[in-house]
């Protein structure tokens, strides 16, 4: 018994002793947070360019909304043309959302187009640390100028003072 210990006590100091090989061991203990940051890095850069699609199709449909050719129509038209605007962006961009929300809004001068969108990016090298998805939000507005009335007014003279002449002779 005394020597498998007197052995096992060898075996433990060559062990500590022995400098060869320290770098890999390093490298592969430092391996792993390593490429959990790149992972993190790929899935953020996913769930970017994700939020950019989102934003762009969200612009594009409050900018529906307070076009020329919407102004003319009611609140609830232009509401109803942006977000149908907004789902086939969202569909020809690849994206899916989980809310959206468009108000429009007429005041005396102004028609006031505000949107909110969310999405769901479903991750890839975070899901193994416990992060599934990552929600990207964006928000949007527009605003243009309603057709100011202007007051025309024209003077139509059809008296008969009109027919004379401007000289003595002309009369």
């Amino acid at each position: 018994m005394n020597t498998t210990s007197g052995s096992l006590r060898l075996l433990v100091r060559r062990f500590s002793d022995d400098r060869r090989g320290n770098i890999a061991v390093i490298f592969a203990i430092a391996l792993v947070p390593l490429i959990s940051f790149v992972g993190a890095a790929i899935d953020y850069s996913f769930a970017a360019r994700a939020r950019t699609k989102l934003i762009a199709a969200l612009d594009t449909a409050v900018l529906v909304a307070t076009a020329k050719s919407e102004i003319t129509k009611s609140t609830s038209a232009a509401q109803s043309d942006a977000l149908n605007t907004f789902s086939g962006q969202m569909s020809a961009l690849g994206l899916t959302t989980n809310s959206v929300t468009i108000n429009v809004t007429d005041s005396v001068t102004t028609r006031t187009a505000t949107g909110t969108a969310t999405s769901v990016v479903t991750t890839y090298f975070m899901g193994l640390v416990g992060y599934k998805t990552l929600m990207v939000s964006a928000t949007s507005t527009s605003a243009a100028s309603l057709p100011a009335y202007v007051d025309f007014y024209v003077l139509l003279d059809n008296s008969p003072s009109q027919g004379l002449g401007a000289t003595t002779t002309d009369m």
